[in-house]
């Protein structure tokens, strides 16, 4: 397991070297990637999910307010946003209190590797047991927020279209009127 975790936080600190083991990493690349995508997409959407029904709870048991939550989807976003903050900042404390870097330095790091960029500049040494969980939960949280800021832009999509389709509606009642 700890082989695993060492292949899968690839910052350039393990890499193969042999035509075997660079054979075998593009095979596991061309399955791997997008298996890894496809699961964090469904991480994601579940997330969101899940997001719904805790706001609309709370907003039903603590607010006393029935039916859909208004804005449910911006509410959702801004969910998403603060739990991500939170990872940032709490992974970056953590991550600076294990490896000993500054905090601006921890801090970049959490961003880079969240955003899948991963230059392998900072490279964990000491805490992986610490790096590893945050990464994962850093990019699940990244997917709910891309399914979370999808879904206000559908939203917004939908509720245009259909007041341009009331405007078009009566343009063309007045004109039959007429």
């Amino acid at each position: 397991m700890i082989f695993f975790f060492n292949l899968w936080l690839g910052y350039g600190d393990f890499s193969p070297t042999t035509s075997l083991g660079k054979g075998l990493c593009v095979v596991y690349a061309f399955f791997g990637i997008p298996i890894t995508i496809l699961l964090l997409r469904f991480i994601g959407q579940q997330m969101l999910r899940g997001e719904r029904s805790l706001i609309t709870a709370i907003e039903k048991r603590c607010l006393g307010r029935n039916g859909t939550p208004s804005a449910l989807n911006k509410k959702c976003f801004l969910f998403g946003f603060v739990y991500l903050l939170l990872l940032l900042l709490g992974g970056a404390a953590a991550q600076m209190k294990a490896e000993g870097w500054s905090y601006g330095d921890s801090l970049y790091f959490y961003v880079v590797t969240f955003t899948t960029v991963g230059f392998g500049d900072l490279l964990p040494q000491k805490a992986k047991y610490i790096t590893i969980p945050f990464i994962l939960l850093g990019l699940t949280a990244i997917s709910n927020l891309l399914h979370a800021a999808a879904a206000v832009a559908l939203i917004r999509r939908v509720t245009e279209g259909s007041q341009e389709n009331n405007e078009t509606e009566k343009l063309t009642e007045k004109e039959a009127e007429v």
